[in-house]
C-alpha cells in the first residue's frame, strides 16, 4: 500500500494489482509467442553486429558498462596508402584515428560532398581529399588531376592485410569530414 501510494505521488505508474514477474511462466511463454509471430511476419533475421567485449568476463557489454569506464585519450592517427589495381602506381590516401582496425578493414569511405585530389609524389600518385592536399603534403604539392568523389565510389583497393576476404571498395559516406 504504501509502494501504491509512492507511484502515485511521484506519478510513476505501476499497476500492482496485475503485476507479472518476468521469470513467470505466463511472462516466458508470452515472450516466446511474441518471438514467433515476428518470425512468422519474416521480421526476425540472423546478421553480425560488432559488440563491445570483455575478455576477463567472456561475454559482451552494455553500452552503460562501456560509458562507465569511458575518458578521453590521445590515440594515434596514422596515414595509411591502399593500392588501387586497376591504376598501377595510384593510391588512396586514408587518413584513421583507429589503426587497430585495419587488419579486417573492408571499406575506404568518401564523402560524396568533397572532391579529391590526386598528388605525384615520388613517383606515385596518391589521391587525397582536394582540402586536405597542403596540409598533407605542404605548399607546392603537385596535384595532377581532380575526382569527384563518385568517380571513386565503386573502386576496389588493396588492403593493407591480405587475410581477410572481402570486397575491399571504396564507398560514399557523409559522416567523412575533412577536418
Amino acid at each position: 500500500e504504501e509502494w501504491e501510494r509512492l507511484t502515485e505521488r511521484i506519478a510513476f505508474w505501476v499497476d500492482t494489482d496485475r503485476a507479472y514477474k518476468t521469470m513467470d511462466t505466463s511472462f516466458i511463454e508470452s515472450v516466446w509467442w511474441a518471438l514467433a509471430e515476428l518470425w512468422r511476419r519474416g521480421l526476425v533475421f540472423e546478421s553480425d553486429k560488432v559488440v563491445p567485449y570483455c575478455g576477463r568476463c567472456g561475454t559482451a557489454l552494455s553500452s552503460h558498462e562501456v560509458a562507465q569506464g569511458y575518458e578521453d585519450l590521445d590515440d594515434p592517427s596514422v596515414y595509411v596508402r591502399f593500392a588501387l589495381p586497376d591504376e598501377p602506381g595510384t593510391s588512396l590516401l586514408v587518413w584513421t584515428t583507429t589503426p587497430w582496425t585495419l587488419p579486417s578493414n573492408q571499406g575506404v569511405a568518401v564523402n560524396p560532398d568533397v572532391g579529391y585530389a590526386v598528388v605525384e609524389d615520388g613517383g606515385e600518385r596518391l589521391i587525397v581529399a582536394a582540402p586536405l592536399v597542403e596540409r598533407v603534403f605542404g605548399e607546392g604539392a603537385r596535384v595532377v588531376e581532380t575526382r569527384a568523389a563518385s568517380a571513386l565510389v565503386g573502386a576496389r583497393y588493396t588492403p593493407p592485410f591480405g587475410f581477410i576476404p572481402g570486397r575491399h571498395v571504396v564507398i560514399p559516406a557523409g559522416f567523412v569530414t575533412t577536418e
